[in-house]
């Protein structure tokens, strides 16, 4: 963990999971793909409380770029309390990547519009989950918690070479792949001094800005929507367009979300 002011924080992956390949599946949920399937077990269970957190994708051309936002609120007992890792960083690195081993699809109407918009490359993707049919495919859209939405699909897609290198080399690395996000966390801090801080504060106004500002340059987050003539390799979102976290932009970004979480 990399400590950047008074409220963020920066994890990185291995710093918080032990990312492993699996042919496991939760219940009936069918196995994505015996080369690409992934576990995450969490090495560290205390990091919570309410704030503003993102996760990040290193580009291989364009470095290291925000790709989501969201909002953390701990528990109904304890606004510092929770399990982040547990209830939103795991699920997201499971949904983002499409290899968790409990991932689902929480859209069938968007999983065939994905379908679609490959076209004549769906056969590129054989033995991926997009090709998954038949009772397999009934099961995969089955409710459990780790549902991957319309973007989280076409994100992975776009990055498939990265995503899972297996299907590229065997000389790469599954775990050197995952290791291109990172999590950043913009977190309050219990105050006994200021009776606000005892009482849970809802962060959606501050998530809504945050995203409604931002959403043109957030592929991961449902608001997003991907600009017109996209050329192929693009599939889903232009890399160049995004905030790298070296830029003036994100620190700007830090320091709105910062002043924002100040002011509650």
């Amino acid at each position: 963990m990399k400590k950047i002011d008074d409220l963020l924080s920066v994890f990185n992956v291995d710093e918080i999971f032990n990312v492993k390949p699996t042919l496991f599946r939760r219940k009936q949920s069918p196995i994505l793909c015996s080369s690409m399937n992934l576990k995450a077990d969490i090495l560290r269970n205390n990091i919570g409380g309410y704030g503003i957190y993102g996760i990040t994708f290193n580009d291989k051309k364009f470095g290291e770029c925000l790709i989501y936002l969201g909002k953390y609120q701990g528990t109904q007992d304890n606004p510092h309390g929770g399990n982040i890792v547990k209830t939103r960083w795991q699920k997201h690195l499971y949904t983002i990547t499409m290899r968790g081993h409990i991932t689902a699809v929480d859209s069938r109407k968007y999983f065939e519009y994905v379908r679609n918009e490959l076209g004549e490359n769906f056969e590129a993707f054989q033995n991926r989950f997009i090709s998954i049919k038949d009772h397999a495919l009934e099961q995969l859209f089955s409710k459990n918690g780790s549902q991957s939405s319309y973007n989280r699909m076409k994100f992975a897609i776009q990055n498939d070479e990265l995503l899972n290198p297996l299907c590229y080399s065997e000389n790469q690395n599954i775990k050197d792949s995952i290791k291109n996000f990172r999590f950043y966390y913009w977190k309050i801090s219990s105050n006994p001094h200021n009776n606000n801080f005892n009482s849970k504060i809802d962060l959606k106004e501050i998530e809504d800005s945050l995203i409604d500002k931002y959403s043109s340059v957030l592929p991961v987050n449902k608001e997003y929507k991907k600009p017109k003539n996209l050329n192929h390799k693009d599939f889903h979102y232009v890399p160049s367009s995004l905030i790298n976290v070296n830029s003036e932009e994100f620190s700007k970004l830090s320091e709105l979300i910062s002043q924002r979480l100040y002011s509650i």
